[in-house]
């Protein structure tokens, strides 16, 4: 197992105990990414700490298009109440940073936004389907330079 699979693997643990030690907000995240970097489907974690129910950090694991882990994250800001959304919907904001780990591109530094929807099946907030995207500068690996990446995605958390 190589360090970046070991740290992440550590950062999620850690926040997983913790949320079920406190009022924290933790959700398991299964989702789909689409664009430059080709098709990568994933895993993410959503943790909001208790008490600061806007403040998202958003880490995830993904299956780049060669096959290979790659891992990263994002810290978002939910201003679903600024922009008056209804009481099941949030959208948050913020910058997203992930090294694809692939023959193609390496790191990518974005600015990432998460649009969801309660679906109100048991308790609020306990599914709920989310809209992904993200846009910013992505490294070429093979011609050794940077250039515009764009994704968008779909999650279910």
């Amino acid at each position: 197992m190589n360090s970046l699979t070991v740290s992440l693997a550590i950062l999620l643990t850690a926040t997983a105990v913790s949320s079920y030690a406190t009022d924290d907000s933790f959700s398991i995240v299964p989702q789909i990414f689409v664009g430059t970097s080709r098709f990568e489907p994933g895993l993410a974690m959503e943790y909001r700490p208790a008490g600061e129910k806007r403040l998202i950090v958003r880490p995830e694991a993904f299956i780049s298009e060669d096959g290979r882990l790659g891992a990263g994250g994002s810290v978002l800001w939910d201003i679903g109440s600024f922009a008056q959304l209804p009481d099941r919907q949030f959208l948050a904001i913020g910058p997203r940073a992930v090294y694809h780990n692939s023959d193609d591109h390496g790191w990518e530094v974005d600015a990432a936004g998460v649009y969801g929807f309660d679906l109100r099946i048991d308790q609020p907030w306990r599914h709920s389907l989310e809209a992904l995207a993200a846009a910013g500068v992505v490294h070429d690996r093979k011609h050794n330079d940077s250039e515009f990446g764009i994704s968008v995605g779909g999650a279910y958390a």
